[in-house]
């Protein structure tokens, strides 16, 4: 059997990669049978964060002995194995897929104008484009950030903040008063990289190891 697993998902790869060695004694199989692999379509993993923490996860992953395959998106997969785009396989009897956040499937039903990954398009007041008095947000609404030209992360902390916004304006449209232009302010980020390991970033401090697990 094949035990290696093709996987695109930092956080549940260094999982696996902690937990495997012990579920694989257990059935008998050596430690060191089962191999994790990272399939990831864009140059480096986590997107958006600080490239020196994205480094350093990049490592503490390595040294787990997880196999990162960067620039790599997957064409297709079946119940042996994963081809990606450059015609390499992975044959591999376990694939878990992780790869983004797609909008419902009911926006498609509504006429609404849509972008990437199906998100309904706004603008900087989260209003949907062409249609006044219609707002989006969240993972439905897709805005392009003026700084990074990339589209606003499907962040639950910016979803808040973005119904918020949209809020406010509802009530400066009703009270006759200036609508605002919806700012995103991420406090801080953290991804956990296994049991006493991750990085993270709040505000101008950056924290790797045991206490961006905290």
């Amino acid at each position: 059997h094949d035990h290696r697993h093709a996987v695109v998902a930092v956080h549940l790869a260094a999982e696996l990669a902690e937990s495997l060695p012990r579920l694989a004694s257990g059935y008998g199989l050596s430690p060191e049978d089962p191999k994790v692999i990272i399939v990831e379509a864009a140059k480096a993993l986590l997107p958006g964060l600080d490239a020196g923490l994205v480094g350093k996860a990049t490592r503490s992953l390595q040294k787990r002995g997880i196999e990162i395959l960067l620039g790599s998106p997957a064409q297709s997969a079946d119940a042996r194995g994963v081809t990606l785009v450059s015609g390499e396989r992975i044959d591999s009897r376990t694939l878990i897929w992780a790869g983004g956040v797609r909008a419902v499937e009911t926006l498609e039903r509504w006429g609404l104008p849509l972008g990437a990954a199906g998100r309904v398009k706004v603008d900087g007041f989260l209003g949907v484009e062409g249609l006044p008095g219609i707002y989006a947000v969240g993972d439905s609404a897709l805005l392009i950030d003026e700084k990074s030209q990339r589209p606003s992360p499907p962040s639950a902390q910016l979803a808040v903040a973005q119904a918020e916004t949209v809020a406010r304006n509802i009530h400066a449209r009703i009270t006759g008063r200036r609508i605002e232009v919806y700012r995103a302010n991420v406090t801080g980020e953290a991804v956990s990289l296994g049991a006493g390991d991750g990085v993270a970033w709040v505000g101008p401090a950056r924290f790797s190891g045991n206490p961006a697990q905290w």
